[in-house]
């Protein structure tokens, strides 16, 4: 498929504050402005996107004020943050509502590159799906992060953990906007979710016994829109700044980058 016809714009979520598990490495009180390598994080993911042929455009909802300072681009939009990960991701999608499908990442993954963006858009075009989620093995984590902490789901391919990085058709959400703010909201609650999913398909989940296929289907069923969950090689997908252990890792990836590209 030519370059061209893939054309998306792309959602940055950079609301929220700072978590108390970075603040021994910065005073930074706003997630997506914490300075990493002499420039923010979020910067790093924009530097990125504009290398990417595929996207059309960004929207970051954050603190418009900062971040129209720091990136001063007209064909940029920012929206105020709500202060809820789920309301600025539904108001994002309805202010991107007339296109077909819509790029959704947060801010918190510098080490996202343009390749690896592009390698999902190409993938994700192979397949009819409403919703496409990356998921990525926990073994391409661990050989690619030693140490990095990351929750996985153990299912019959293996053991995974999700994306950061959605593509998502902001029609189908929005029409179910209810059931996924359920879903999200009682993900933490195991009665909540056996009551949602069944407690026979939760049972299967907990002993390991389900498969993608499985998950997609029953996924899809509940949220009344297509999922199809696309098994990424590339570990920068998932790996997000959550703690100072992670931005320690990901200082030192970023160092090893910028040495190898003086080299090169």
């Amino acid at each position: 498929m030519a370059d061209i016809e893939i054309k998306v714009p792309v959602l940055i979520l950079a609301g929220g504050n700072t978590p108390e598990k970075l603040q021994g490495v910065t005073k930074e009180t706003e997630r997506a402005f914490i300075p990493l390598m002499e420039k923010s994080i979020i910067a790093h993911i924009i530097e990125n996107i504009h290398n990417c042929a595929f996207i059309s455009g960004i929207m970051i909802i954050g603190n418009p004020e900062r971040l129209s300072k720091e990136f001063p681009n007209e064909h940029y939009t920012y929206l105020k943050d709500s202060g809820s990960l789920f309301s600025n991701l539904i108001m994002g999608l309805k202010e991107l509502e007339q296109h077909r499908q819509v790029l959704v990442m947060t801010a918190d993954i510098p080490l996202i590159t343009a390749d690896i963006l592009r390698s999902l858009l190409l993938t994700c075009q192979k397949d009819e799906a409403e919703c496409f989620y990356p998921i990525v093995a926990k073994n391409i984590i661990e050989s690619k992060f030693p140490g990095g902490e990351r929750t996985y789901v153990t299912l019959r391919e293996g053991r995974f953990t999700g994306g950061n990085v959605f593509l998502i058709s902001p029609k189908a959400v929005l029409r179910n906007e209810h059931i996924f703010q359920k879903a999200i909201r009682d993900r933490k609650n195991p009665v909540k979710l056996a009551r949602l999913f069944g407690l026979p398909f939760i049972l299967r989940m907990v002993f390991g016994l389900l498969d993608i296929p499985m998950l997609e289907k029953k996924a899809s069923k509940i949220l009344g829109v297509g999922i199809k969950a696309i098994i990424s090689p590339y570990p920068e997908i998932a790996f997000d700044i959550d703690k100072d252990k992670d931005f320690v890792l990901v200082t030192r990836i970023l160092e090893k980058r910028l040495e190898n590209s003086k080299q090169g």
